[in-house]
C-alpha cells in the first residue's frame, strides 16, 4: 500500500528539521574557529597592543582551577584551564596541541583538566568523566585521561573497567568507585562553574582568563601564552 499523504509530510518535516540542526551546527562550529583564527592572525600580524587581545579573546575574571587534576608547577606563570568532555572529537584533536604546549613551556604553564561532559549521568561521557576521576583515586589521572581519549567512544562500564586493568589500577577498588558514583556532584560542579564562566560547548580553554574555543591550534596557544607573559 502507498504512505499517505499524511505520512509523506511527517517524513518531509522530519528531514528538513534534521538539516535545519546540521546547519546550525556546522554554523557554529565554523564561528568559534573563525574567532579563534581572527584571534590568531591579529597576534601574528602584530596588530594587537598591551590588553587589546580582549578584542578576539574574552577575558573572564576568576577561572578556577579548582582541586582538579592537573600537569605543571602550581607556581606557573601561565594557567590554562581546560573544560573537556572525554566523547567529543575537538576535545581529543586538541591535545595534540597541549602536548606541544606542556613540552614548549614545561614548569612556566599549568594545564587544568575539568569534566564538562555534554550529556548527564548515565551517558557515556559522564561514565568515561567518572572513570577518570576514579583513576586519580589511585594516582593514574593522566593515563587514564590519555587512553579514554585513544579509545573514544567507548565507554560503556564494562570497556572502561578493561582500561583500567589494563592500566593495572586495583579493579576491585575501581568498579567501587564507579558503582557508588563518587564523583557525580564533582562532575556536575565542574560543569555548573564552566557555565557560569560562559563555556557552553567543548573543548573551551582559559588562559589566564582568556577564553579560547574549540579545537584550538599550536600556534593560537603559543600566542595567547605568550601575550599572557607580556601583560603580567
Amino acid at each position: 500500500m502507498a504512505p499517505s499523504s499524511s505520512s509523506k509530510t511527517a517524513n518531509t518535516t522530519t528531514i528538513l528539521i534534521l538539516g535545519l540542526l546540521a546547519l546550525q551546527v556546522a554554523l557554529s562550529a565554523g564561528i568559534l574557529l573563525r574567532v579563534n583564527e581572527v584571534y590568531r592572525i591579529a597576534l601574528e600580524t602584530g596588530s594587537t597592543t598591551r590588553g587589546a587581545t580582549t578584542n578576539f579573546a574574552l577575558l573572564v575574571s576568576n577561572v578556577s582551577p579548582d582541586d582538579d587534576p592537573f600537569v605543571g608547577s602550581i607556581d606557573a606563570p601561565i594557567t590554562i584551564v581546560e573544560f573537556s568532555d572525554f566523547g567529543c572529537g575537538h576535545c581529543r584533536a586538541a591535545q595534540e596541541a597541549l602536548a606541544q604546549v606542556k613540552q614548549e613551556y614545561g614548569d612556566q604553564v599549568r594545564i587544568v583538566y575539568r569534566d564538562f561532559p555534554l550529556e548527564g549521568p548515565g551517558s557515556a561521557s559522564f561514565t568515561a568523566a567518572q572513570a577518570a576521576e576514579c583513576a586519580d583515586d589511585q594516582g593514574a589521572f593522566w593515563v587514564m585521561h590519555d587512553l579514554l581519549f585513544e579509545q573514544q567512544p567507548a565507554f560503556d562500564r564494562g570497556s572502561v573497567r578493561s582500561y583500567a586493568a589494563s592500566l593495572e589500577l586495583d579493579v576491585e577498588q575501581f568498579d567501587g568507585c564507579l558503582q557508588s558514583e563518587k564523583y557525580r556532584d564533582e562532575i556536575l560542579h565542574d560543569r555548573d562553574e564552566g557555565r557560569s564562566y560562559g563555556v557552553s560547548g567543548t573543548p573551551t580553554f582559559f588562559v589566564n582568563g582568556r577564553r579560547l574555543v574549540g579545537s584550538v591550534s599550536n600556534t593560537v596557544f603559543e600566542h595567547a601564552i605568550e601575550d599572557a607573559l607580556k601583560n603580567q
